[in-house]
C-alpha cells in the first residue's frame, strides 16, 4: 500500500465538435493517458459504445460518444504509437472501440494483467487494485446503470471518472514492481497480443449466405451448435444466448428435431424468433453425418485416469512454487484445462507451450508429461 496525494481536477465533458477538437489538440502531447469506456450489452451482442473516460496527469474528460460528433480525430489518438493507454480488464473495452470505429486500441498497458504478473490474485478488480494499492474505497453502486440515457446524469458522470482517476499512480507502482527481471517483457509479450483486433472477428463469417453454406461436419455436434449460435449471435448482433440458450442446446441434442415445425415447438417460449433459414441450418447441423475418422479438430473430453490425474497433481505443485517463486498468479501461467489436455495428449492451443509460459513451466510440463505416457496405469 502506497500513500498519495489526490489533486482535485475538474472534470470536463466533451459533447460538441469544438470541445472536441481542442481536447484532442491537448491530448497529442501525452504519453500516457488512463482509458476506460462505458457501454450497454443486455440487448446487442457488441458493446453499444456510450462514453470513452481520459485522464492524464492534469486532466479528466468524458467523451459522450452519443453526441453527433466526427470522433476521427478520437479513432486516431486511440492508434497512436506515442500514447500509451491504460485501461483495467481491456477486453470489453478493445471489443467497443472496434466495433464502432473499425480501430484497435493500441499501445495497451492493461493494469490488470500487470497486477496479475505482480502476485495479485486472479482478475484482480480495478476497485479491489485501488483498495490495495492505495487504500481507498470506490462506490461500484452505479456500475450497472444504462449509460445510454441522456441527458448525461453529473453523478453517473463522476461515478464513471473514478475508472481513470487512478489509473496513472497503479501504473507508476506496478511498473516499480515490474522494472527487475524478465517480468515486464513477459507482461509486454501479452500487451502485443492484445493490440489486434477482437478475435472473435477472425473466428466468424462476414455474411448469412457464407454461414447457410458452411460446412460444420468436422465437428461434435454440441461444437457445430455453439459456432454456429455464436455466428448467427455476431451477424444479428443479438446476444448469443438469446439465440440458442445452453439449455436450448442440451434440448437440441437429446431430441435431435428433423423437421421444422417440430424445431419450432422446441424453441417456441425463446423471445427472439429465427428466420427459418437459420432454423433449417441448425436441423442441418444437428443430423449431418460428422467426417467418419477425423479425430483432429474433436476436443478430447475424456475422464482423467488415476495416472492423468496424478501427473495433473505433480503439474500443480510445480505450478504452484514457479507462481510464488517468481510472485505471478498462477492462473496467468497456466489453467486447469490446459493442464488436463497436456496430459490428454491433446496439445492445441495449450497457451503454456510457447512464449515465455513455456520456458517458465511449459517446457518441464511436457516433459513430465511425455515421460508417463508409456508407462502403464
Amino acid at each position: 500500500m502506497i500513500s498519495v496525494t489526490i489533486k482535485l481536477i475538474k472534470m470536463q465533458i466533451i459533447d460538441n465538435q469544438n470541445k472536441l477538437d481542442n481536447f484532442i489538440l491537448n491530448l497529442q502531447s501525452e504519453t500516457v493517458i488512463g482509458f476506460d469506456t462505458e457501454f450497454v450489452r443486455e440487448q446487442t451482442y457488441w458493446p453499444d459504445l456510450c462514453l470513452i473516460q481520459i485522464a492524464t496527469q492534469n486532466d479528466q474528460f468524458i467523451v459522450d460518444i452519443k453526441s453527433k460528433l466526427n470522433f476521427d480525430c478520437l479513432w486516431d489518438i486511440i492508434q497512436n504509437p506515442k500514447i500509451e493507454k491504460l485501461i483495467h480488464s481491456c477486453k470489453q473495452d478493445i471489443e467497443a472501440i472496434y466495433y464502432l470505429s473499425g480501430r484497435v486500441i493500441t499501445p495497451i498497458f492493461d493494469t490488470q494483467m500487470a497486477a496479475m504478473f505482480c502476485g495479485f490474485k486472479d482478475s484482480i478488480s480495478y476497485a479491489q487494485l485501488v483498495k490495495e494499492i492505495l487504500d481507498i474505497d470506490l462506490d461500484k453502486d452505479l456500475q450497472y446503470s444504462d449509460w445510454s440515457e441522456r441527458p448525461l446524469n453529473m453523478k453517473k458522470c463522476e461515478y464513471a471518472i473514478n475508472d481513470v482517476k487512478y489509473l496513472r499512480t497503479i501504473y507508476l507502482y506496478l511498473q516499480k514492481k515490474l522494472s527487475f527481471g524478465e517480468k515486464k517483457n513477459w507482461l509486454y509479450e501479452e500487451m502485443a497480443i492484445l493490440s489486434r483486433p477482437p478475435s472473435i472477428i477472425s473466428k466468424n463469417l462476414e455474411s448469412k449466405e457464407e454461414l447457410l453454406k458452411k460446412d460444420f461436419s468436422e465437428k461434435d455436434v454440441i461444437d457445430r451448435l455453439r459456432e454456429l449460435r455464436e455466428n448467427i449471435a455476431v451477424l444479428s448482433n443479438i446476444p448469443r444466448k438469446r439465440i440458442l440458450s445452453d439449455t436450448n442446446i442440451n434440448t437440441l441434442l437429446e431430441q435431435k428435431p428433423n423437421d421444422l415445425a417440430y424445431l419450432k415447438n422446441i424453441l417456441s417460449e425463446n423471445k427472439y424468433v429465427l428466420e427459418d433459414k437459420y432454423l433449417n441450418k441448425i436441423i442441418e447441423v444437428i443430423t449431418k453425418k460428422p467426417i467418419e475418422n477425423n479425430n483432429i479438430n474433436k476436443p478430447i473430453n475424456s475422464k482423467l485416469s488415476k495416472q492423468q490425474k496424478s501427473i495433473v497433481s505433480e503439474l500443480n505443485k510445480i505450478l504452484k512454487n514457479i507462481s510464488e517463486e517468481h510472485k505471478i498468479c498462477t492462473h496467468l501461467i497456466a489453467n486447469q484445462s490446459d493442464l488436463k489436455n497436456l496430459v490428454r495428449n491433446n496439445h492445441k492451443n495449450i497457451k503454456f507451450l510457447k512464449g515465455w509460459r513455456y520456458n517458465l513451466f511449459g517446457k518441464l510440463a511436457f516433459e513430465i508429461s511425455s515421460k508417463s505416457d508409456h508407462k502403464p496405469d
